[in-house]
């Protein structure tokens, strides 16, 4: 899509947000659903990918039935078990179409090189050519790699405290809408504070299944939040797996180390229809943009929002979305052929697909399940499979008749039950033996995990007092280093005033988050403005940490927030002073305090089948100790 497609159709969508009724997305083009995009041509087959274009497909010869059979297992290898196929148009991208008997006979074909390639085929759509000439066809070809049991995609889900962003996410993967007063939410959930004042104040997390067809599956799942969790692993050949981040300030901590450590795929960002872009969405999407996550918009409670509010609500997060250092192009999901024009890769354009829904009466709520159906799947982790593993521990848990359990994501290499690890870095910087007893994902028990794949491990020879949040596990020993200080280049997006030496940060880097103290910045009169970079030296406060080389950095302070990678690390980390605690400065802020406590009872979304699940009722409503907390080291 060129500049001058992309301005007329931004200049298109305001103008029809101002007048009413609202736009579709006729006008706009997207590279897995090509086919709006010119009257003769669409763009040439992509050489790499999970696309493939065929003009027909019928009555193939053993032998080139063989070889369409090995181009589809490499298209849905490019997709990581999802391939695209758009019968009727040239490998050149002309637009010829065929008669509906061919078509079929197409059809029956590629549904034939599915099954022998062990996938399943589903027609996205049908459509008549715009040349007249016949009709092309859109279809989702799916297959579970073998190494996995499931399809999964990790969806944050942002939003100001009020937008409706836990109901919609309930009524997406629950069985029944709203009523109204937030019933649905209770579907996602921890904590009996959260669902007393309607605000969520913990990570929560959700999963909507669907299976090789399309079709979602939560509805046909036994009742119980372990018997359904469980069942719709087994069952669903796809997994969308919702994380509800915080939307109230105060919870700003807990938000930054979700997307810090939860490895998002994308995001959905929840705007109430009434209430629009507030201060808070607006630093969630400052957020989202800086991370450079893909993401779309979900405009809640339409049917209590009158059509002029409606409007100005969608013409304001419009401009938002145009402004400098977004520049995206928003475009109103009405229908399923919008859903499949945007539905695959509609961030490689710079689209950001908006949908308008109601949790009470359901409209469009169909049409948001399709889209998330058809979101594409990482494919990067495949080629870290051989690498030594690594995983990061984001909860700890002692289950009763278990033991200790730590759940993260596996950065690197494959894990199997019975695999020697070390753990670590404890206070000093060293690293402990533990033996990996047995693995679960959501609930489910697996022999092994490989790269990018989320998990809880049961672990043998290590107290539960010896693990904490922020730790790693590794297979090997030139893996076990840490570090007391490391060098970033940093942006400074949010501050009230520069950035100087001494400063204290909250630094989130992975699944670590700890109190650091700015060394050095690398900039004139060593301060850094906003909206300026440099290279800046950070120092840990408490104790060594393992941090990786390239890896994510957020930097949170008051009236403060910046973005970075790390470009050096110091290792071996020093030791302690004599008579320090790491716990007299560990970060406690909003749900810390509550996270480092062995309480079996707050549980990741792979605990291991058994744990308990009833919420911390201890925890009291609203509570931020950030203000509370002063290192003293």
């Amino acid at each position: 899509m060129d500049a001058a497609e992309k301005e007329m159709l931004s200049s298109s969508f305001s103008q029809i947000v101002s007048d009413m009724p609202l736009p579709t997305c006729a006008q706009t083009s997207s590279r897995p659903s090509p086919i709006d995009i010119n009257e003769n041509y669409i763009e040439p087959e992509p050489q790499e990918g999970n696309m493939e274009y065929k003009l027909k497909l019928i009555d193939p010869t053993p032998s080139r039935f063989q070889h369409l059979v090995t181009q589809m297992k490499w298209r849905l290898a490019e997709g990581n078990g999802e391939a695209l196929y758009v019968i009727g148009v040239e490998d050149d991208g002309f637009l010829t179409g065929l008669a509906e008997d061919q078509l079929l006979a197409s059809l029956r074909t590629l549904e034939a090189m599915a099954a022998a390639a062990g996938a399943q085929t589903t027609v996205l759509r049908t459509r008549v050519s715009v040349r007249g000439a016949g009709q092309v066809a859109e279809v989702l070809v799916r297959r579970v790699p073998d190494n996995q049991q499931f399809l999964e995609v990790r969806v944050a889900a942002v939003g100001s405290a009020g937008s409706g962003k836990s109901t919609v996410l309930g009524v997406l993967v629950g069985e029944e809408l709203d009523n109204g007063h937030g019933k649905a939410r209770l579907n996602l959930f921890r904590h009996r504070h959260e669902i007393t004042s309607g605000t969520t104040s913990s990570i929560c997390h959700g999963m909507l299944g669907f299976d090789s067809n399309g079709d979602a599956v939560n509805h046909a799942l036994p009742s119980g939040h372990d018997a359904s969790t469980s069942a719709l692993s087994e069952c669903a050949s796809k997994i969308v797996s919702f994380f509800d981040f915080p939307g109230h300030e105060r919870y700003m901590k807990t938000t930054l180390l979700g997307f810090s450590s939860r490895s998002i795929d994308y995001v959905a960002l929840v705007v109430g229809s009434s209430t629009g872009m507030s201060p808070s969405t607006l630093a969630q999407l400052e957020v989202v943009t800086a991370l450079q996550l893909p993401f779309f918009v979900i405009v809640t409670k339409i049917d209590l929002c009158t059509r002029p509010v409606l409007a100005a609500t969608l013409k304001d997060l419009t401009q938002h979305l145009k402004a400098p250092g977004c520049k995206r192009i928003a475009v109103i999901v009405n229908n399923m052929d919008d859903v499949c024009c945007l539905g695959s890769s509609f961030h490689k354009d710079r689209i950001v697909p908006i949908f308008l829904v109601s949790s009470v009466s359901g409209k469009n709520i169909d049409l948001l399940r399709r889209f998330l159906n058809l979101l594409a799947v990482d494919t990067g982790a495949e080629e870290k499979c051989g690498l030594p593993p690594l995983v990061q521990i984001s909860e700890v848990f002692n289950v009763a008749g278990v033991g200790p359990v730590v759940a993260g994501t596996l950065l690197e290499g494959v894990v199997r039950e019975g695999d020697r690890m070390r753990i670590g870095p404890d206070d000093s910087g060293s690293f402990l033996p533990v033996v990996v007893r047995n693995i679960h994902r959501n609930r489910v028990p697996f022999h092994l995990v490989k790269a990018g794949q989320h998990a809880s491990f049961a672990l043998d020879g290590i107290a539960r007092e010896a693990i904490r949040r922020g730790q790693i596990l590794a297979g090997d020993a030139s893996m076990c280093v840490a570090c007391k200080e490391f060098e970033a280049d940093v942006l400074l997006t949010s501050s009230s005033v520069p950035l100087v030496a001494r400063a204290q940060v909250s630094a989130f880097v992975g699944t670590v988050r700890q109190q650091a103290t700015v060394v050095s910045i690398d900039a004139p009169d060593g301060a850094l403005a906003q909206g300026h970079a440099a290279r800046v030296r950070l120092q840990f406060l408490c104790r060594p940490e393992h941090v990786l080389n390239g890896a994510r950095l957020l930097l949170h302070g008051p009236r403060l927030r910046a973005f970075g990678t790390v470009a050096f690390t110091d290792a071996p980390a020093p030791e302690l002073p004599d008579g320090a605690s790491s716990d007299d400065c560990a970060d406690l802020s909003g749900n810390e305090a509550v996270d480092e406590r062995k309480d079996a009872s707050r549980t990741p979304d792979s605990t291991p089948a058994g744990t308990p699940t009833a919420a911390n009722d201890k925890l009291v409503a609203g509570s931020d100790v950030t203000s509370q907390v002063v290192a003293p080291c």
